[in-house]
Order: C-alpha cells, then structure tokens, then sequence
C-alpha cells in the first residue's frame, strides 16, 4: 500500500469526464468560500469584525463612523492595536483566535457569536448542487473547515425530494 501517493492536478475540462465516469471515488472539501457564498462571515471578516470593536473600545469611537472595507481606516486600526500590543500582527495564525477571546472573553460567548453568524446563511446554488449529488450518490464523502450546516440543510431539501427508500440521508 502506497501511503504516499501523489495528488493528481487536473482542470475542469479534464475533470468532469473523470468525476461523472468515477464519481465515488471523489472526496470534497470545502473551506471558507463555500459558507461566503451562502452569506456567511469568513474568518477575514469575523478577524476585521473584532479588531473594529477593540479599536472602537480603546480609542471611543462609534462603530458606525468606522468602515472597515475603507483600507484607511484598516491602516488605523491595526495602528492602534499594534501600539497598545492588543493583538498579534496582522497576519499572525494566532490573530484570529487573540481577536476572538479579546472581544468574547469566554467559550460560551464565542459559540454564540459563531452561531449568530451562520445564521445569516441560506444554502448557495453550489450547495444545492453539492446536495443534489449527494442525494443521487455520486459523491460519497464531503469535509469541511466550516462551522455552518449549509451542506446538510441543502442535502436534507434534496432528499425530501425521493422516496424515503432513495434517500442519502446524510451522516455528519
């Protein structure tokens, strides 16, 4: 057995007549623009969220004067932030999780801001796809770094579609 066998890069045109001759023997995944296309926060933006509100705290400014997709005030932002040592430099793979408990001191606090934030998602045209070959069985297996259940929202529509006998029914 070859633990290290090479992954293949393919294009679309070349893809599509392997996936529809093998279609089991594709996995998914799917990561941050997935759930952005269904209208949910990425991690970017939940960062940009954060560091908003600890500028507005420290500095006492509104949130609404503040428009973070104005790269002015990002530059500020990160200004004040960075000469207060609030939170690791932009870019750092710890600034997501510093901003986070900055803002939501606890566990319970942050489950709730990520809850409120996948609730802003309706499934995209993908995830209806995605769900429609799921439901047909042609993809088999689906991973995901995302919090949000568009895929299983999507797949449990689709089913309701088929005889109960016909069903995927989705394991998460």
């Amino acid at each position: 057995m070859n633990l290290h066998a090479e992954i293949k890069i393919t294009d679309g045109p070349k893809f599509t007549p392997s996936f529809w001759l093998r279609p089991s023997g594709f996995a998914w995944l799917l990561g941050a623009g997935a759930s952005a296309s269904a209208g949910i926060p990425t991690g970017y933006d939940m960062i940009t969220d954060f560091k908003k509100q600890l500028f507005c705290q420290l500095s006492g400014t509104s949130r609404k004067q503040v428009d973070c997709n104005d790269p002015l005030w990002i530059e500020r932002i990160d200004l004040l932030l960075g000469s207060r040592s609030a939170l690791p430099s932009p870019g750092d793979p710890s600034e997501y999780a510093a901003a986070f408990e900055a803002v939501y001191a606890t566990p319970e606090e942050r489950r709730a801001y990520i809850d409120h934030a996948v609730t802003k998602g309706t499934p995209s045209f993908a995830h209806r796809a995605l769900a429609a070959m799921i439901t047909e069985k042609s993809v088999p297996c689906v991973f995901t770094t995302n919090f949000d259940a568009m895929i299983e929202t999507a797949t449990t529509v689709a089913d309701q579609l088929l005889d109960a006998s016909e069903r995927a029914n989705l394991t998460v």
